[in-house]
């Protein structure tokens, strides 16, 4: 019989997320960024770039805290947000890459593409994948 993968899980609320790790998720790493709290609305490339040099500055030094092939599993405001633009129960690294150039695009041209929380969202689910290693993430089930 085969012992279940490790399982991180990353919640994503309005003014904080958490990275949840170890056997049960007992070990809790509080970030202080949100949803709302990131930056102001992402919409123009310097302020992209200081909410991604916020997010690196907190999601890095958890690198060291993840058990090996652990599985992803995102939940909270912000991963019913990606949910919602996915139409999917799994999300993988090239497709938040293409969402994230998408929004990236949009901010050069000052044209916002999606709405605050899912910029929010897509900024911090593609810096966590990147930066500690993730090539896929489960989302919630949507009911709607």
């Amino acid at each position: 019989m085969t012992s279940p993968s490790p399982v991180t899980v990353f919640f994503m609320d309005t003014d904080q997320c958490w990275l949840l790790t170890g056997v049960d998720n007992q070990s809790r790493h509080p970030l202080s960024l949100g949803l709302d709290t990131l930056a102001p609305p992402l919409a123009t490339p310097y302020q992209l770039e200081l909410a991604i040099e916020a997010a690196e500055a907190q999601l890095m030094p958890l690198a060291a805290t993840l058990p090996p092939q652990s599985l992803l599993v995102l939940t909270g405001p912000g991963a019913e947000c990606l949910a919602a633009l996915a139409h999917s129960a799994s999300i993988n690294l090239d497709w938040v890459e293409l969402h994230f150039g998408e929004l990236a695009l949009a901010a050069e041209r000052q044209h916002p593409r999606f709405d605050g929380a899912t910029r929010a969202a897509l900024l911090l689910v593609r810096e966590l994948m990147h930066h500690l290693g993730f090539d896929s993430a489960q989302l919630p089930v949507s009911h709607g």
